[in-house]
């Protein structure tokens, strides 16, 4: 039961540091094109 708990626990960290990462340069990426957007206009 423990090292299902701790197995779950590991499996859930890398899905949230994923996420997370994920979101940085989603937000990064938009943040670029954005910037070009607006030098062209």
């Amino acid at each position: 039961m423990e090292v299902n708990k701790k197995g779950w626990r590991d499996w859930t960290g890398w899905v949230l540091a994923g996420a997370v990462s994920g979101s940085i340069a989603l937000v990064w990426g938009l943040v670029q094109i954005l910037g070009k957007l607006c030098g062209c206009l």
